[in-house]
């Protein structure tokens, strides 16, 4: 029994010591990487602030009164800094509104770049932004010397050359090449501005393009990504109906519709225009002016005069709403589908041509519905709904009573069952089918005074009017 428990004694202390030999081993390999971990996102963030100060003491050469500069960046550690004349490149195209390139004012140039390489992470300065991409996903440090304010892009692009390295402690020399205003008629009238940036920083690019640009921004293939810039657009309202897919006359002797339809109609999107809307409305409205408006409702039954009213919700609208607009134009901005079915919406201003334009993110459902002025002319103008939706797509005829308006509503196919009842103005439509007779009947007249009358349309790109494009080119070389 004493053999017994000594030899136990022994196995137990031997085991104990396997124990603390591998947690000792353990602790020590974990404790290894955790700091070699910590030692790279130190040398990393370093990196950033190391490239950010380079970016801006650059851009004093490129951008700025000097003409050279020699700039301290300090000391790598594990990594090692390269310049890459050919890393990237920029396009920038002027297309007209056929789809034909109308300028190439800076063709594939190459951008370059200053990179600090570190195993798989770099923090690069291009295009006057800094940017770090780490296990093949970019990010933006800083942004780019791209500023568009307003409907003015203001774009100074900095183009790197220079070849070479340099590791440990690192000097690098940055010299003015040349600087040079691309010129371009301004203002823009017409068409679409492209911007394309092919880099190995892609990811960050777009980000960069969707936070501060907004509009059309497609996604990165083959590390390229292109931010799309329009001018506005202006709908002249010449036909009593338009539409760009289908238009099915009537077939009965009680419909009426106007001599002046077109049924190829170029009709240009207008989502931009109602985010646009909806955007500014949310940060600044005259909601509060009335009593019959909110934010989450319109009840009806109140004078909206000038100003903006804004709900963020469907309306439904229970009661007769009077507009004035003696003092100025009225702008009501739907964030969802309206309903004005059995309801009078009326203008009681004579004494000026102000008008109602309706910005209906939603369907807009008309059936029973009244909308005029309180005029003995039509007065289309002065009522104006520009819809994203459909129109009355809850009932199977819209059988207005009266609408003397205009409906711009692109995406709408609109099926009047031969009860569109009298409409006196202009209905531009993805499509409208007319047929059938009935008791409500058809009459659509197209509103003679609106010849020559246009709706500015933004397009879902950011809007652009005014382009200012200059090329600064700096040479970087190891000091």
């Amino acid at each position: 029994m004493k053999s017994s428990r000594g030899v136990s004694t022994v196995v137990g202390y031997l085991l104990l010591v396997a124990i603390t030999i591998t947690a000792s081993g353990i602790l020590l390999y974990t404790g290894s990487n955790m700091i070699d971990s910590i030692s790279d996102q130190n040398q990393n963030e370093q990196a950033q602030q190391s490239i950010s100060q380079f970016s801006s003491e650059a851009s004093l050469v490129a951008l700025g009164d000097l003409e050279s500069r020699t700039i301290d960046y300090g000391d790598t550690h594990d990594g090692q800094i390269e310049i890459r004349q050919n890393a990237s490149y920029v396009k920038v195209y002027v297309e007209n509104d056929s789809g034909d390139i109308k300028n190439r004012l800076l063709e594939n140039q190459s951008l370059g770049a200053v990179v600090y390489k570190n195993g798989d992470t770099e923090v690069a300065y291009e295009g006057g932004g800094v940017w770090q991409e780490q296990d093949e996903y970019s990010t933006m440090v800083s942004p780019p010397e791209y500023h568009y304010q307003g409907q003015t892009l203001t774009f100074p692009v900095v183009r790197v050359s220079g070849e070479g390295g340099a590791s440990g402690s690192t000097r690098l020399s940055v010299k003015r090449l040349n600087s040079d205003d691309i010129s371009y008629p301004n203002p823009i009238t017409e068409g679409k501005v492209h911007v394309t940036i092919k880099s190995d920083y892609c990811r960050g690019w777009r980000q960069f393009f969707l936070e501060r640009t907004g509009g059309s921004v497609t996604e990165c293939d083959d590390q390229t990504v292109t931010a799309e810039l329009s001018t506005p657009k202006e709908i002249t309202i010449n036909n009593g109906v338009a539409v760009r897919d289908d238009f099915n006359g009537p077939n009965s002797k009680h419909a009426e519709v106007p001599d002046n339809i077109d049924e190829d109609a170029e009709l240009v999107g207008i989502s931009g225009t109602i985010d646009s809307k909806i955007e500014s409305a949310k940060e600044e409205n005259n909601n509060s002016d009335a009593t019959c408006i909110s934010e989450t409702s319109f009840e009806g039954g109140c004078t909206l005069t000038n100003g903006t009213y804004f709900v963020n919700n469907d309306v439904v609208l229970n009661r007769d709403v009077d507009f004035d607009t003696s003092s100025g134009p009225v702008d009501v901005i739907v964030n969802g589908s309206l309903d004005i079915s059995g309801r009078e919406l009326e203008n009681k201003d004579t004494s000026t041509n102000n008008g109602v334009q309706y910005y209906v993110d939603g369907n807009l459902e008309i059936k029973g519905g009244t909308v005029e002025t309180d005029s003995a002319d039509i007065e289309a103008k002065r009522n104006v709904f520009l819809v994203s939706g459909g129109v009355a797509t809850k009932s199977n005829a819209p059988s207005v009573e009266l609408m003397d308006s205009v409906i711009y509503a692109p995406n709408a196919d609109i099926d009047s069952n031969g009860q569109f009842g009298t409409f006196r103005g202009a209905i531009y439509a993805h499509s409208l089918e007319i047929t059938g007779g009935g008791s409500k009947n058809t009459d659509i007249q197209y509103d003679e005074d609106l010849a020559g009358y246009q709706i500015e349309i933004e397009t879902k790109a950011t809007t652009i009017t005014y382009l200012h494009l200059s090329e600064n080119r700096i040479e970087v070389q190891p000091d």
